[in-house]
Parts: C-alpha cells; sequence; structure tokens
C-alpha cells in the first residue's frame, strides 16, 4: 500500500545482457515531507511524471492515477498558468527534477492567496505604523530628557532677568559636555553678578551711613 520508484539496470557478461538489477524505493517520507509544505491553506504541493503519473498527493487515491483525475484539461509546464477549477480561479506552475523525468506541480487558490497577501499587507502596515508611533514616542522621552539642562538654564535666567532670582543658586554640571559648559558659564556669570551685586549693596550701605552722619 505505498507508492514506490523502481530503478532497474541491466547486467552484461561477456557483452550480453544476463539479468537485470532492480532497486525500489518507497516514496512514502518524500511525500510526507512534500505534504507538510504550508501555501497560506491557498493549495498544494503534488508530483507527477512526464506522462502525467500522481507520485505525490495530499490524496492517497490518487497516487498511480494520471493527474487529469483531479486536474483535468491541464498539461505539465513550467510557466505560471491561470485556470479555473469548479469555477475558482487557481494558478498552477510545474518545476522540474532534473535528475528524473518527474515535476513539482504548485496549484493555489487565486482568491485565498491574495486575500492572505492582503491580510498579510494590512498586517505589515499596522505593525509599521505601531513602530513608528513607538519610535516618536520614545524620541520625544530622550528628548525630553537631554533637554531638562536648557530648561533649567533658561528657567534660571529668566530668573535672573526678571530680578527676583536667587542668585546664590547654581546649575548642576553633571551632565553632557555641551551642557556643562553651558551651565559653568552661566554659573560663572551669575558669581560675578552677585559679587558685583553686594559690592553695591556694601557702597550703598556707605552712602547711607555717610548721609546719615550728614
Amino acid at each position: 500500500n505505498e507508492l514506490l520508484a523502481s530503478f532497474a539496470a541491466p547486467v552484461n557478461r561477456n557483452g550480453a545482457v544476463s539479468g537485470v538489477t532492480f532497486y525500489d524505493m518507497s516514496l512514502k517520507h518524500l511525500a510526507e515531507k512534500i505534504n507538510k509544505i504550508s501555501l497560506f491553506n491557498a493549495g498544494f504541493v503534488f508530483m507527477v511524471s512526464r506522462d502525467g503519473t500522481t507520485i505525490v498527493h495530499p490524496d492517497n487515491d490518487l497516487l498511480g492515477k494520471n493527474m487529469t483525475s483531479f486536474l483535468p484539461n491541464v498539461s505539465i509546464s513550467e510557466k505560471l498558468t491561470s485556470i479555473e477549477i469548479n469555477g475558482e480561479p487557481h494558478l498552477i506552475e510545474f518545476t522540474p527534477i532534473t535528475s528524473q523525468d518527474w515535476y513539482i506541480g504548485i496549484l493555489v487558490d487565486e482568491t485565498i492567496l491574495y486575500e492572505s497577501l492582503a491580510k498579510l499587507k494590512s498586517a505589515a502596515v499596522i505593525f509599521t505604523l505601531g513602530a513608528v508611533v513607538f519610535a516618536i514616542l520614545a524620541l520625544f522621552v530622550v528628548l525630553q530628557y537631554l533637554m531638562r539642562p536648557l530648561v533649567a538654564l533658561n528657567e534660571a535666567m529668566h530668573e535672573a532677568a526678571s530680578g527676583q532670582g536667587d542668585l546664590t543658586q547654581r546649575l548642576s554640571t553633571d551632565t553632557d559636555a555641551e551642557f556643562a559648559e553651558l551651565a559653568a558659564n552661566f554659573n560663572d556669570f551669575t558669581a560675578k553678578l552677585q559679587s558685583l551685586i553686594r559690592q553695591v549693596k556694601g557702597l550703598a550701605d556707605d552712602i547711607l551711613d555717610s548721609s546719615d552722619k550728614t
């Protein structure tokens, strides 16, 4: 109850054929491997000989029969061909096996195939959009983290410009080199400004004291 491939070779003795050697090989394992191939559940793979004899097919009842039993009016062609089976459009193509006069046939239902491809395309678009949104959010978070020193510098400068700032506060220089240098320069500026204001305040106190004495 298995399909066999039988190989025969003549045995020559003194230039004459004295017998024939046969080797029978079961195609069971080959059929199992081929039948495991999935085509988006849109079709199947089969194998036929040059004369159309079915060697491998998902339906074991068709083994050994001519492929016209399940593909009427279809001839072996290495080109992708459109055919109709029970009114449904299908695609079929045959690929030759060079070592034997056998062909691997692929039969798929166009409707199911393109529906599966459309679903795959939709899934790819959704995945791409999700990846883009995630990348934008991640970039926003990273930028927020990187811009914190600049925001702090901006607030400090605003307070200093408004005249209500605390000149004893200093910006952290434990950050990126560019922001660290900018923060250090701002700290030097506020330190000098603080010293200048302290001197002006001392001078004002001296003037006030002198005016009181006067």
